[in-house]
C-alpha cells in the first residue's frame, strides 16, 4: 500500500488510467538493470529513479570524462575521473528515496555475473556486451530494452523475452561487428541520446506496469528530419541465439 507522501510524490503518474496505483506499486517492485552509464544510461536512470523504479543495478567500468560532458548531463565537471556508476548513483541519490541505487563499477564480462531481475535495460556502446545482455535476457525469459545512438539518429526497442515468440536483439542484428563505428569515431548530438534515452526508460515503465504498446517493433529516430518511425520485427529461425 502506498504511504501518504508516496501518493503526493508519484499522483501525477497515478492520475493516468495507464499507472494508476496498480502500477506504481509494481515500479516500487520492480528491479532493473540498466546496463551503461554513458549517454544512454544517463538519461534513462533519473526518470527510472523519478517514477520511483524500486531497485536499479547501475553498470558501468568507464570514468567520466570532460568529453562525456555534453550529453551525458547527469555529470558534472567535479565528476571527471570518476566511475560512472558510482558517479551516477551518487548523482542520483538525493532524487528519490524509495529508490535503492547499486553501482557496479565495472565492465560485464560474462552473463553469470547478472542477478535476477525483472528487465534490464542495454544502454552500452559495446558489441560484446549487447551480445551478453541479450543471451542472458534470452535465457532468463526476461524482457530487455535496447537502445542506440550515433551521429543524428537513434533506434529503440523492447523485446518482451517472456513471450516465446519474441524476436530478440540477434534476431535483428545478427551480422554486427566490431568494425562499425560508434559515437567515439562517428559523433554524436546531445539531444539526440536524450531522445533516444527518453524513449528507452517510457518502454521499461510501460513495460513494468503491464502497458506495453504493441512488441515486434524497432523504433527509429531521425533527428535530422526530427521523425519517428516503426519497422516491425520477428524471431529469425536463423538467429544465432534462437537457432540454439
Amino acid at each position: 500500500m502506498l504511504s501518504d507522501e508516496q501518493l503526493l510524490r508519484y499522483q501525477r503518474q497515478i492520475f493516468l488510467d495507464e499507472i494508476n496505483v496498480n502500477g506504481q506499486e509494481k515500479l516500487l517492485a520492480a528491479k532493473v538493470a540498466v546496463i551503461g552509464a554513458g549517454g544512454l544510461g544517463a538519461t534513462v536512470l533519473p526518470l527510472l529513479v523519478g517514477a520511483g523504479v524500486g531497485q536499479i543495478e547501475i553498470w558501468d567500468g568507464d570514468q567520466v570524462d570532460v568529453s562525456n560532458l555534453h550529453r551525458q548531463t547527469l555529470y558534472r565537471v567535479s565528476d571527471v575521473g570518476i566511475n560512472k556508476a558510482t558517479a551516477a548513483a551518487a548523482a542520483l541519490s538525493g532524487l528519490n528515496d524509495d529508490c535503492r541505487l547499486t553501482p557496479v563499477p565495472r565492465m560485464l564480462a560474462q552473463a553469470q555475473e547478472l542477478g535476477g531481475y525483472d528487465l534490464i535495460v542495454d544502454c552500452t556502446d559495446n558489441l560484446a556486451a549487447r551480445v551478453l545482455i541479450n543471451r542472458w535476457a534470452v535465457e532468463q525469459a526476461v524482457s530487455l530494452v535496447s537502445g542506440a545512438a550515433i551521429g543524428l539518429t537513434g533506434q529503440v526497442a523492447v523485446y518482451p523475452l517472456n513471450r516465446k515468440d519474441s524476436p530478440c536483439w540477434q534476431c535483428v542484428f545478427p551480422e554486427l561487428n566490431e568494425q562499425q563505428l560508434n559515437c567515439r569515431e562517428a559523433g554524436v548530438l546531445g539531444p539526440v541520446v536524450a531522445a533516444v534515452g527518453a524513449m528507452q526508460a517510457q518502454l521499461v515503465i510501460l513495460a513494468l506496469t503491464s502497458n506495453l504498446p504493441a512488441a515486434n517493433q524497432l523504433h527509429l529516430f531521425d533527428g535530422k528530419r526530427m521523425s519517428w518511425r516503426a519497422m516491425t520485427i520477428a524471431q529469425s529461425s536463423d538467429c544465432p541465439v534462437h537457432a540454439q
